[in-house]
């Protein structure tokens, strides 16, 4: 008990974050086995990933099994950094840029997914006979009201590649840069994030906005293949793991939280954020289980 008392006294209560020796060495017989939970989950998590690798390995279609690999392989990844963000406190900053990169990373793979189903773009322009596509899709159609109809052509998808493909070259630039600051100088991380912040958002936009373009150009010629429910089941890995945590963060600081050892304010928060996302890591990886499992590719012309 005097070793928990000393670390308590040692850390700030609201912002205090413990090395890896103080975090287990103050924590409580309940706070101890509260860690079970998240670490259940990931095991969970990991055991479907095998099944899934196994199973695309072995039924997958030539034309998608690496980019379906690469999409798959998101969620255990992402559920391993939140698990040593959880047992390594003060790696919380890095293992989140980790996940974050992954994920930008990962989505010019759905965009390339998406175009390899439908056997390339020149296939696709082939079967839509020259028609017509709208570029008003969320979520600029409702703030560019000039946007028409337009041919489909190969430079159009160009355009849509360009926008998938620039977020994950800003995020990564920004991210390396915040993460080498944040070694050098932690204090300024969050004033240059808050300056960073708009070109991040107007950069997921852009990319969301050519992802629901491109899904909704694909959809009415290859409805079987199921690419608005697995751009959602791709997609909310960032509302978990970055609009979330913001969210929860703000609720759990109405409440009065108490410090024992090492579970400070801090410590307590993110850990019930990260206990949430490994749930929610295994739920995604079950349902990407049967959506890239069951239907991998199999294309079939709707029109």
């Amino acid at each position: 008990m005097d070793t928990m008392e000393n670390i308590t006294l040692a850390l700030d209560c609201e912002t205090g974050v413990p090395n890896v020796f103080e975090f287990f060495t103050g924590l409580s017989f309940i706070h101890k086995w509260i860690l079970v939970m998240p670490t259940g989950f990931y095991l969970m998590t990991i055991t479907l990933f095998i099944l899934n690798l196994c199973t695309i390995i072995k039924y997958g279609q030539k034309e998608t099994k690496s980019n379906v690999l690469i999409l798959v392989t998101l969620y255990p990844i992402v559920a391993t950094t939140s698990m040593v963000s959880i047992f390594m406190p003060r790696t919380y900053f890095f293992c989140d840029t980790i996940a974050h990169i992954v994920f930008v990373i990962t989505s010019y793979q759905f965009y390339r997914y998406c175009i390899n189903c439908i056997e390339g773009e020149s296939k696709f322009i082939a079967v839509s006979k020259g028609e017509s596509f709208t570029l008003a899709a969320p979520p600029c159609c409702c703030c560019c009201l000039c946007l028409k109809t337009s041919s489909i052509t190969k430079e159009k998808f160009l355009w849509l590649r360009i926008l998938v493909l620039q977020m994950a070259i800003v995020h990564v630039i920004i991210f390396s840069f915040i993460n080498i600051l944040n070694v050098e100088n932690p204090s300024v991380v969050e004033e240059i994030m808050l300056y960073c912040t708009p070109f991040l958002v107007v950069t997921i936009l852009l990319a969301v906005w050519g992802f629901q373009i491109t899904i909704r150009l694909l959809v009415p010629y290859y409805s079987n293949l199921n690419l608005l429910k697995k751009f959602l089941a791709f997609q909310l890995v960032l509302v978990f793991c970055k609009f979330q945590p913001v969210l929860l963060n703000l609720i759990m600081k109405q409440f009065e939280w108490s410090c024992e050892g090492s579970a400070t304010v801090i410590i307590k928060i993110r850990t019930i954020t990260q206990i949430i996302i490994q749930l929610e890591m295994l739920l995604l990886s079950l349902w990407a289980h049967f959506l890239y499992t069951s239907n991998n590719c199999r294309t079939t012309v709707s029109k």
